[in-house]
């Protein structure tokens, strides 16, 4: 009895001081995200092409039908014809490589909202925290940037493997 009243009277001066420095936490991972956003639409344009992002961006080209791309291609090759699917229905964005690798950046977004939105409904606090931290560690890794920046799958794995580690 003594051991809930403690934890009843300490809970709410805790829970505001949590909440204060969570709002900052926030606000930092939040900046962080729309920054990384941003210096990854920066280094696209500044990388130049290498040998897969040309495979890739053959494999996905418009004038390719869907079914042979799929079947001569996507499936035969160790990137997920998701991804290589995506890539080819975003051809409406040019053929350079500059503007087809914005599908990441698209990725990028959705990510960064699925991940607020995930971390806004999580059951602890303590889960907030961390995933607000794992947001702001990952945005300040170099792998972001390198593979954010070019057109291949790795970037939106990276996405979907953060989003996994924030739905635990």
């Amino acid at each position: 009895m003594i051991e809930a009243d403690r934890q009843d009277r300490a809970a709410p001066a805790g829970a505001m001081a949590g909440a204060a420095g969570e709002g900052w936490l926030r606000a930092l991972a939040l900046v962080t995200g729309l920054a990384t956003l941003a210096a990854l639409g920066w280094a696209m344009r500044l990388r130049g092409p290498w040998y897969d992002e040309f495979y890739t961006a053959w494999v996905t080209r418009p004038a390719l039908p869907f079914g042979t791309a799929l079947m001569d291609h996507w499936l035969p090759d160790n990137h997920p014809p998701l991804y290589y699917a995506l890539a080819w229905a975003s051809g409406w964005t040019g053929l350079s490589l500059e503007a087809h690798r914005t599908l990441n950046l698209g990725f990028g977004g959705l990510a960064l909202g699925a991940g607020g939105v995930m971390l806004r409904e999580a059951r602890s606090a303590a889960a907030r925290r961390l995933g607000l931290v794992l947001a702001i560690v990952l945005a300040g890794q170099g792998a972001v940037l390198v593979y954010g920046a070019e057109l291949r799958s790795y970037f939106a794995s990276l996405c979907a493997v953060t989003l996994l580690v924030l739905a635990l």
